[in-house]
């Protein structure tokens, strides 16, 4: 709904002010940087309306901040900063956001488009198959408790240690790729039970893994520094922390609501939730926080690591001699206290930004070594088909955004009104139309996030660009994306795959009951049936084991295929059989299957007792189980 009760006022080029009124509780200004077309779109939704009501929280520092990529979010509009004082102001889990570190990172490669073009579409898919993404899709990887423990407080460290990298890629992170204080007590038993499986993976939403190629260089100097060059090929990679970090979200601003009556807190909107940054509560989010960023940027990390190794095996060449090294990795949603300038005095201070990019200057003691003399790098992604960009930090961001830009091109249009106005042939036309070649799991993966959903990222860069709060590089332009899907989705993808499954079957029976002569064969016996029967009852990864197998030992599989349907029609097992499961069935009867990425696989009671009925379905031979042994196979 459109919100006209406040006018922002226009004080520069780009700049636009709400002062503040302490007869609606607003303690502090709100400044809006856009060109007028992005304010006007702002002003469509709770956007500016979101931002008063952050400059009411008890301690802001300063002035509130809106930046050009701003768009409604939950309490705190996305696209927002907002400094609070570190002893006396508040800290509010809204003000982060639920996806905790959701964040960017970016590899350069000397690969050029010639070498890509021609390969974009194994390259993609190659890396769908290696990359888990969607909503409660799961990694590659099983933690315990402990490794998960580690990797709360070890991040990007955590997975080098474990060979997912190198200590290179942890020199180019923000933070170093692991921030202290993080604190697994802090994070509760259910976010925990969410994270673990799914490290490693990419996500649903707008997150994705782009190959993209250098359009324009605008800063050679700070390009050279980067190993950025004209015509060079690129991967961005853009997820989170996944559901743990929207757990540990969820569980905080509960906590937050029920103590505000505790500290004396009032508020104009509920989902601005806060406690003070030195309370207990405050110090218990910040610590579980802290957790989720550790997370987040071990997840980037192992999904580069896989990225790599796709690339090795498309080009048959190693990663060094690819030259794919990580040129930096940004935080998008992070609360932390930060020393800033403000009416002329250093102040510590508790830097919320949510949908916001820190973009410090040079010889800030934060920014890496090797970029600290000309600024930190600052990556804006687009939507797919459109632009992204590499900025670099600059001083004026200091006093005008407290070390901040704008995260992306911004959201205009809502996934329900993408799905009603656009449909998957019209996107991946366009798409294609561009040379851009797409691979996601559903179709709302592709609808929801149509270019035109979102605002224009070029307008968006020219206002940080023109305001010196994050300055153009270099412009990359996509050529593959690798996208997941949404929760209802993946739910109708399901329904839909188990109605053509038994809609299928039941058609095949009919056409057998109508043609059977006696003693004709029962519809178990017929290879088609059986094969759709077992994929109905696989679960995370089965099909793909499945598939395989099946390419590896074609006559062996359909045996043990056609026994294995049998067995799940007569014995009406319950549960899902899930890749891990699977493998260990063709394992254990002598067939040594290989897949392209690690799975642990998984030998309970019940599927050692159906591959041993099993084994003699292979021309009556028995093998020994599990040949290629170890925990995990590739």
């Amino acid at each position: 709904m459109p919100d006209h009760t406040v006018r922002p006022v226009r004080t520069g080029e780009n700049q636009y002010i709400i002062e503040p009124d302490k007869s609606s509780g607003r303690i502090a200004p709100v400044r809006i940087y856009a060109n007028d077309t992005l304010l006007d779109k702002m002003m469509t939704d709770r956007t500016i309306r979101q931002a008063c009501n952050v400059a009411s929280i008890p301690g802001i520092v300063g002035h509130g901040v809106v930046l050009p990529d701003g768009h409604e979010g939950y309490g705190f509009p996305v696209g927002g900063v907002a400094a609070m004082d570190a002893d006396e102001g508040m800290i509010s889990p809204g003000g982060v956001g639920y996806d905790i570190n959701c964040g960017v990172r970016l590899l350069r490669t000397d690969l050029d488009e010639a070498q890509m073009r021609p390969r974009i579409k194994d390259v993609v898919s190659d890396l769908f198959g290696a990359i888990p993404s969607g909503v409660g899709s799961k990694g590659s990887i099983r933690l315990r408790k402990s490794e998960l423990d580690e990797v709360m407080v070890r991040g990007v460290d955590w997975a080098v240690e474990n060979g997912y990298g190198s200590a290179d890629d942890a020199d180019s992170c923000e933070e170093s790729g692991r921030i202290g204080g993080a604190d697994p007590d802090a994070v509760s038993e259910k976010a925990k039970s969410r994270g673990a499986p799914q490290l490693g993976s990419l996500g649903s939403g707008n997150h994705f893994l782009e190959i993209q190629k250098v359009a324009e260089i605008h800063d050679e100097v700070a390009a050279e520094r980067m190993g950025i060059r004209l015509g060079a090929i690129t991967i961005l990679i853009h997820c989170g922390s996944r559901g743990f970090g929207h757990q540990i979200c969820s569980d905080y601003l509960r906590v937050s609501e029920r103590c505000m009556p505790k500290y004396g807190i009032t508020l104009p909107d509920r989902e601005l939730a806060c406690v003070p940054n030195s309370s207990e509560e405050g110090e218990s989010y910040r610590r579980a926080m802290f957790a989720a960023l550790n997370f987040a940027w071990s997840n980037r990390q192992m999904i580069t690591h896989w990225t790599r190794k796709s690339f090795e095996r498309i080009f048959s060449r190693s990663e060094t001699d690819l030259g794919m090294r990580l040129v930096y990795d940004v935080a998008h949603n992070i609360a932390k206290v930060e020393e800033h300038e403000v009416d002329g005095e250093r102040r510590r201070l508790v830097v919320h930004r949510k949908g916001a990019t820190r973009s410090f200057p040079a010889d800030r003691s934060e920014v890496p070594s090797r970029y600290r003399d000309i600024g930190q790098p600052v990556l804006v992604p687009g939507s797919m088909g459109t632009a992204s960009w590499i900025l670099l930090g600059q001083p004026n961001a200091m006093s005008l955004s407290f070390g901040s830009t704008a995260h992306g091109a911004g959201r205009m249009m809502s996934r329900s009104k993408a799905r009603r106005n656009y449909t998957e042939q019209q996107v991946r036309a366009s798409l294609s139309s561009k040379g851009i070649f797409i691979k996601s799991l559903t179709r709302d993966g592709v609808v929801e996030e149509t270019p035109e959903a979102y605002k224009d990222v070029d307008a968006v860069v020219e206002v940080s660009h023109a305001l010196g709060i994050g300055t153009k590089v270099a412009k990359l332009v996509p050529m593959g994306v690798m996208k997941g899907c949404g929760d209802a989705e993946l739910e109708r993808l399901k329904a839909r795959r188990l109605a053509e499954m038994q809609k299928n079957l039941s058609a095949k029976k009919g056409r057998e009951e109508a043609g059977k002569a006696a003693g004709s064969e029962k519809e178990m016996d017929r290879p088609a049936a059986a094969r759709d029967a077992v994929v109905a009852s696989l679960g995370f990864r089965g099909l793909e084991v499945l598939e395989s197998a099946e390419a590896q030992y074609p006559a062996e599989a359909k045996v043990i295929v056609g026994r294995l349907a049998e067995i799940i029609r007569t014995e009406n097992i319950p549960d899902k059989i899930d890749g891990g499961q699977l493998l260990a069935v063709f394992r254990m009867v002598g067939l040594p299957v290989k897949i392209r990425t690690s799975i642990k696989i998984e030998k309970d009671g019940k599927f050692v007792s159906i591959s041993d009925r099993l084994k003699n379905a292979r021309n009556g031979s028995t093998v020994a189980a599990d040949a290629a042994g170890g925990p995990h196979a590739r």
